[in-house]
């Protein structure tokens, strides 16, 4: 499977395909982003995200067995191919980065994917379903920089630009381990 934000230029080749609205019942706004994919079989289909998710600099798109996971405005979207269902995540801030168990090197028994925001790390399983928030860990950036022995390591941006502190993180729970005296605000939210 493919997948990449639609250009300007590529907008009319992606108009007769199957349109997924995003966010349908969100603030109503003109489009701002359209999402293609493209299946093995060559069946395409896109997502349309609305203004209204919000703007960030960064986007990215991450693909997991079974889950498109988009990172867009001050959301992340799961997408789930086997129902095509789409779910939105509100971020505490602007989207940063996402970054794959593979990519790491971890077990996706422990995650599949992590999302950063402008101050929180988020935790999704295998299945594509939220399993943690790490909140108040910076004002201005997080980055994930390795997982070992059960452990998130990563920096902070906390007094911009380039104010960036440590920190580490329980793989299971989003628990702060390890931290900058300025992180002791830091929690994690496990979904209720």
């Amino acid at each position: 499977m493919q997948a990449k934000f639609i250009s300007l230029e590529e907008v009319d080749e992606w108009q007769n395909v199957e349109a997924i609205i995003a966010m349908p019942n969100h603030r109503s706004s003109p489009l701002a982003i359209q999402l293609g994919l493209t299946m093995i079989d060559g069946s395409q289909f896109r997502i349309d995200f609305p203004e209204s998710a919000g703007y960030s600099y960064f986007q990215e798109v991450g693909l997991t067995e079974g889950f498109v996971f988009i990172g867009f405005g001050e959301f992340v979207f799961v997408f789930a191919l086997a129902t095509k269902s789409i779910s939105a995540y509100e971020l505490n801030g602007y989207f940063g980065h996402l970054y794959s168990a593979e990519e790491l090197n971890a077990s996706s028994m422990d995650f599949a994917m992590l999302v950063c925001s402008a101050s929180e790390v988020l935790s999704f399983s295998a299945l594509g379903g939220l399993q943690w928030t790490a909140r108040n860990l910076a004002v201005d950036g997080v980055l994930v920089e390795s997982v070992k022995d059960g452990v998130i390591f990563g920096t902070a941006e906390w007094d911009p630009p380039g104010g960036w502190q440590s920190f580490a993180l329980a793989i299971k729970t989003g628990e702060l381990l390890q931290t900058h005296q300025a992180l002791r605000g830091a929690t994690a939210i496990l979904p209720t």
